[in-house]
């Protein structure tokens, strides 16, 4: 069941990846945002989490890219919290 959930926020990122109209990117964004998020928090307490989480911080720094370069959000330090942002 764990690669159901997985999938789910590693599909909103390649549609975010491959997403070029800046409205739907940044619907595709705070979609994967959400996403993450939520992944994140089911991976609270798993024994073999090390692997997804290392591709969600890839995830998250391509996704903070897109927001800065594409989208023109404020280029600001990380302060990402939880089992994922550590």
């Amino acid at each position: 069941m764990a690669g159901l959930e997985a999938s789910s926020w590693q599909a909103r990122y390649r549609e975010m990846l491959a997403e070029a109209e800046v409205e739907k990117l940044r619907e595709k964004t705070m979609l994967l945002e959400t996403a993450i998020f939520l992944r994140c928090e089911e991976l609270e307490g798993e024994p073999e989490r090390d692997a997804e989480i290392a591709l969600i911080r890839i995830a998250v720094k391509d996704l903070r890219k897109v927001q800065v370069e594409r989208l023109g959000f404020p280029d600001s330090p990380s302060t990402s919290s939880g089992s994922c942002g550590r």
